[in-house]
């Protein structure tokens, strides 16, 4: 069942105390806008707005089912579930053809693109969903399709794609693993300590220095192999499956390795595809909390008025409007140029460090309209918060990507 996101705040009365209703209107606009940007490439300067009728399906689909199934009680129960996310919705989930939304046919996915993926990340956002859809959806079959030659790709990219197993790809860690030729094979010896999904994936897409060469090789492991072992899973502020994996001497099959060659250029494709989507589920958390807080105000009263009639709540609203309408639209330019192909950083950049500052500000502005209950656990406010926190720091936080961004343009 879709939110109302066009319930407005009452008008305020004409007097020197209260303000015009003009803030409340942007707010209006802002939430009553297309959720989404695409952008075609039908030539390089031409930008579309718009929709395609099978977008709007998208979009309405996992607008209802999301907002169904994935209420607050529901994200609450699941931060203490191994996987976070139940088996039956995860298998809805399958059903819907969203976690083989970008495979290829021939691996039983729907073919499509990051923007029809970015529209059902953004609805996912919208309810803060749990659960390994970005690890595996994302960033897993888009590690596999490429780093994984057709052999590669045959094996590991169906059951992923309807939901039989789930992919966990490591892109940060503090510590590093080695590998060593071993006959045919090879031997991985290390630690990693920031491993999505780490207790529940059925396959790790992990980087390794090879010893002699110092190449970083990408290797794809499923879960079970000898000498792999899942550690310590950190209690994190989102409650995400984050953990340490262990590797002491883990023997590996020729065909564990990824792109035959140093993989440098493969993660530093993946990290774009990450910080780009990541930038649209907070931003899909940032609108919703801004409609959330519409509603709010135009509820809660205080001295026998609404607090939307009031212009400090009004102005507070009116920058949440602004900050997730420009973080939007840069967070799809993003998935738009990951779609096109060729070089995405400055785009994937800018719409990750906007999306950082916009959820977290949006975040925090939301609690000083709500006061003291959204701090509550009870209330859904503070999943939001924990969400943007956690996306913050994924995937690049705003330092390091302003540092990628300035040396591009020799500042």
């Amino acid at each position: 069942m879709t939110a109302s996101p066009g319930r407005s705040l009452p008008a305020p009365t004409r007097s020197r105390r209260t303000s015009s209703p003009r803030a409340v209107s942007a707010c209006r606009a802002a939430t009553d806008a297309p959720a989404q940007a695409q952008y075609p490439g039908q030539g390089a300067n031409h930008v579309d707005f718009g929709l395609t009728e099978e977008q709007k399906l998208i979009r309405d689909g996992a607008r209802q089912f999301l907002r169904t199934t994935a209420t607050g009680a529901y994200v609450r129960e699941m931060s203490a579930h191994p996987t976070g996310c139940r088996p039956d919705v995860w298998r809805q989930i399958a059903d819907l053809g969203w976690t083989g939304l970008i495979a290829e046919e021939r691996h039983g996915g729907a073919a499509l693109g990051m923007i029809e993926l970015a529209i059902v990340i953004e609805e996912m956002g919208a309810v803060a969903f749990p659960g390994p859809f970005f690890s595996s959806a994302v960033v897993g079959l888009s590690a596999l399709k490429l780093g994984g030659n057709r052999e590669q790709q045959d094996a590991h990219i169906p059951p992923i794609a309807e939901g039989a197993r789930i992919a966990s790809v490591v892109l940060e860690s503090t510590e590093m693993v080695s590998a060593s030729r071993a006959g045919s094979g090879w031997s991985l010896k290390g630690r990693l300590d920031y491993v999505p999904e780490v207790t529940s994936a059925d396959l790790y897409v992990l980087p390794a220095v090879e010893s002699r060469s110092g190449k970083t090789l990408l290797f794809a492991i499923p879960r079970g192999t000898d000498g792999l072992a899942a550690g310590k899973r950190w209690d994190t502020v989102s409650h995400d499956r984050l953990g340490e994996l262990a590797l002491d001497g883990a023997m590996v099959g020729a065909d564990c390795l990824l792109n035959g060659d140093d993989a440098s250029t493969v993660l530093g494709r993946l990290r774009l595809v990450g910080a780009g989507l990541k930038a649209v589920e907070m931003i899909g958390g940032a609108g919703r909390v801004l409609e959330m807080t519409v509603e709010y105000a135009g509820k809660r009263e205080q001295f026998g008025r609404p607090i939307g009639s009031f212009q400090a709540v009004q102005h507070m609203i009116a920058e949440m409007a602004i900050q997730v309408s420009s973080a939007r639209h840069l967070a799809y330019r993003a998935a738009w140029q990951l779609e096109r192909g060729g070089d995405a950083g400055n785009a994937v950049g800018l719409a990750k460090l906007r999306a950082n500052e916009a959820a977290v500000r949006v975040c925090e502005l939301a609690h000083q309209c709500h006061g003291a209950i959204g701090f509550t656990q009870e209330h859904d406010l503070q999943l939001y918060t924990r969400s943007a926190m956690a996306g913050r720091a994924s995937f690049g936080d705003s330092r390091a990507h302003r540092d990628a961004v300035l040396a591009t343009l020799g500042l």
